[in-house]
């Protein structure tokens, strides 16, 4: 694992100001996902823009992790359809 593409979970704390309960209760719920190399947990850069998400969706809007859940279920679902009415549009041009 090349540590350049990842965030400790310590670090991920300092720079968002943020709890590590929170980030552990957010893998827990499988919203993030993390490696883990020796004793300490990271996050990949590529999963950083969801833990944003879910930062403001928490310290901003006061959603708890069960709402955050539901609500990024509803977003991949809006994406799926999204993609799939896309696709039959594209479908219907040609």
């Amino acid at each position: 694992m090349e540590k350049a593409l990842y965030l400790s979970f310590e670090e991920c704390c300092v720079h968002y100001q943020v709890e590590a309960t929170f980030i552990e209760a957010l893998e827990a719920h499988g919203l993030v996902e993390a490696q883990t190399m020796g004793q300490q947990k990271f996050i990949a850069h590529d999963h950083l823009t969801d833990l944003e998400r879910f930062i403001t969706m928490h310290y901003e809007l006061d959603i708890n992790i069960e709402g955050i859940e539901v609500v990024s279920r509803l977003l991949r679902q809006m994406e799926s359809m999204q993609n799939e009415l896309r696709s039959l549009r594209n479908r219907l041009e040609e």
